[in-house]
């Protein structure tokens, strides 16, 4: 008798025509595509002063999640070079490929993933990487036989070194700050960008204050210990000590996004500024956020960039307080919704 082995044993069972539906394909957002035909909706004479005319129609080299391929060349494994557009995406993230903190995460999902035949998660593109690693999850449940365990593994490697990246970027990360870095860089950027008009500024639990000499100070309402270890996905760098909002909702929101698109939103959503929404991109976009300054001068920053620390200045944590005194209550400018 002839033997078979487990794959040839199950019968592979197409996802129902409702299943399909329900767990279809991240939609990602291809933002240069996406600000042209917002541009194209709006009649000539009425576009903003320097964009009458439509830019050339943009090209993206990365293929769809699924029925597209792998992007990569057939054949490829470590140590040959990413696709530009995982290059792009890792720049955008303020790092550099060939970083191993960087390049080691890249090459393992990438190998993970051409095993499956499906193209790797990449950044500023509208999908987190907790939906992109949850559509494979979806896909097993919902399948059998080889495909069944095919999406399993690819589902299990991708927490795999998610958990790996999260773990190295804390072994990494410099001493807990008193105060939650995201929440500062905010304060500070609006008061810099103020230029001299805002002298306090308040956003979730941290308030800034200038001083005579003009040393911004700050005060944070709540436990530092409670801070989380920020890190740019699929990197082993650590970006920032952040509060739960920080982390999970507002800087997790603008790494779906790339630059441009960044301060569009801030123009259009929140009315703030133009200078402001240029400032807060460059110190407050993923991982091209300094590392917090006490003394406010510039660290070289892991990926290798060196960026001045402008936005936050001369800040320093002057003192931690479990609620916010009933003098300093209702500071907030309300330029971010709570």
């Amino acid at each position: 008798s002839s033997s078979s082995s487990d794959d040839d044993d199950d019968d592979e069972e197409p996802l129902p025509a409702d299943i399909k539906a329900e767990h279809r394909e991240p939609h990602e957002t291809f933002w240069p595509q996406k600000r042209r035909d917002r541009l194209a909706a709006i009649p000539r004479p009425r576009r903003p002063k320097g964009k009458k005319k439509l830019p050339p129609i943009p090209v993206d080299d990365a293929p769809p999640i699924l029925g597209g391929g792998t992007g990569y060349p057939s054949g490829w494994a470590p140590p040959a070079e990413h696709p530009s557009w995982i290059e792009s995406a890792v720049v955008a993230q303020g790092g550099d490929i060939n970083d191993p903190r960087y390049r080691r995460p890249r090459d393992r999902i990438a190998v993970a993933c051409i095993a499956a035949g499906v193209r790797p998660h990449r950044g500023q593109a509208g999908v987190a990487p907790k939906k992109w690693r949850t559509f494979f999850e979806q896909r097993a449940e919902n399948s059998s036989g080889a495909e069944k365990r095919k999406w399993q593994r690819l589902a299990k490697a991708a927490e795999s070194i998610s958990d790996d990246c999260r773990d190295a970027a804390a072994a990494s990360a410099p001493r807990r700050p008193n105060c939650c870095q995201g929440c500062a860089l905010h304060c500070c950027a609006v008061i810099r960008a103020s230029r001299g008009r805002k002298t306090r500024h308040r956003f979730r639990k941290t308030l800034a204050v200038v001083d005579g000499a003009g040393k911004i100070h700050l005060t944070y309402y709540a436990d530092p210990e409670d801070l989380r270890n920020d890190h740019p996905e699929w990197s082993e760098i650590h970006r920032l000590w952040v509060c739960d909002f920080c982390n999970g909702k507002f800087i997790a929101f603008l790494d779906l996004l790339d630059d441009e698109e960044i301060i569009e939103w801030f123009r259009a959503g929140l009315c703030l500024p133009s200078e402001f929404a240029s400032l807060f991109t460059v110190f407050a976009c993923r991982a091209r956020l300094p590392p917090f300054s006490e003394n406010g001068r510039g660290r070289r920053h892991p990926a290798g960039r060196l960026e001045c620390c402008a936005a936050v200045g001369d800040a320093v944590v002057d003192e931690v307080e479990e609620e916010v005194p009933a003098a300093r209550r209702g500071v907030n400018c309300g330029c971010m919704k709570k």
